[in-house]
């Protein structure tokens, strides 16, 4: 007979935003206190589209919601002791045509009035202070200095890590093989168990329409492949990441893991080592407008989810963790429940 085990929570999925709910769980009194919380996932750090995150941080973005949550996010890794061991402060370009300045007014207003230092770079003055990058006279750059890379696999190993001192967080390594419902229970089913809970956040990226359909669930998500050419590169050692709005190119000309979504990358002058290229793959969730989803699903309660960011939703984690731990918060303490999807 199959064992069965209950749960007050469990996630599904370790990647970038399920290790930071997790987390922010295990550091809310309301939560943490005598309650019993799981989190599977077996390809985190080896199939999983965080596996793969290059780890850029930057607060720029085309959506205004973005860089409010890219904010919240570094202030939240700032805040942590630990985040010097895994976050290196190298700086940012975001590449746009000059066109953009002005629908990008707002945005440069918000970075002022909350503090947050940047520059407006043209050609002539990228030339003399980032020789490395090539920019058109038509066209500027968003310099964020306090912009940078986080060791992706190691911090959210951490994260995981730091939340299982709490002898009521379990991980397991293990894949979740089906999900189904009974009355108010989700049963989840493993290779040698069965779990069973009120409470199930889904954090499965790419895999999302595989739980979410058997439940009779449709959303508007979409599987995109990711992929990038990483080599090595000893120009530069400490080179700011850049992305280019225009071609959609990204970059991070580094010593360490050096990478570029292009072979002949525009914005890079050094000529990239052929021999040493190799190209990484992975698949990832995006929703409409790259918006996300996060909440309780609508008509099946106890049931969340928080996915839809793809390749963006590193910056945003430690804020989507602590969005979704506000909103079981709140339900606890109130007979109202959070509806809505963002």
């Amino acid at each position: 007979m199959t064992k069965q085990e209950e749960f007050d929570i469990l996630i599904i999925g370790a990647g970038c935003i399920g290790s930071s709910i997790f987390f922010e769980m295990s550091r809310s009194k309301d939560l943490a206190q005598n309650r019993k919380i799981g989190i599977f996932d077996l390809g985190r750090n080896t199939t999983s589209a965080t596996s793969a995150s290059g780890g850029l941080i930057r607060l720029f973005h085309e959506n205004s919601k973005h860089i409010q949550l890219a904010h919240e996010n570094l202030m939240a890794l700032r805040s942590l002791d630990s985040v010097k061991n895994y976050f290196k402060s190298s700086g940012s370009l975001y590449f746009f045509k000059k066109n953009r300045e002005s629908d990008y007014l707002h945005h440069f207003q918000w970075f002022e009035k909350n503090n947050y230092p940047f520059m407006i770079y043209d050609k002539p003055r990228l030339a003399q202070e980032l020789p490395q990058f090539y920019i058109e006279s038509q066209e500027l750059a968003v310099f964020e200095p306090d912009g940078g890379v986080l060791d992706v696999k190691s911090f959210y190993d951490h994260l995981i890590k730091q939340s299982l001192v709490n002898k009521n967080f379990l991980f397991f390594n293990d894949s979740v093989l089906s999900l189904s419902k009974i009355n108010h229970f989700y049963f989840l089913k493993t290779k040698n168990k069965i779990f069973k809970t009120k409470k199930l956040i889904l954090c499965t990226g790419s895999q999302s329409h595989a739980f979410l359909t058997p439940l009779g669930i449709k959303m508007p998500l979409v599987t995109k492949e990711l992929s990038y050419f990483s080599y090595e590169d000893t120009s530069f050692p400490n080179s700011p990441h850049y992305f280019d709005r225009e071609s959609l190119e990204f970059g991070r000309p580094q010593k360490e893991m050096s990478f570029n979504s292009s072979l002949s990358p525009k914005r890079i002058k050094t000529i990239m080592p052929i021999k040493n290229v190799k190209k990484i793959l992975r698949k990832d969730m995006y929703a409409p407008h790259r918006e996300g989803l996060i909440g309780e699903i609508p008509g099946y309660e106890g049931l969340y989810i928080a996915t839809g960011w793809g390749g963006t939703a590193v910056k945003f984690s430690l804020s989507i963790g602590k969005q979704m731990t506000q909103l079981l918060e709140n339900k606890n303490k109130t007979s109202s429940s959070f509806r809505g999807l963002q």
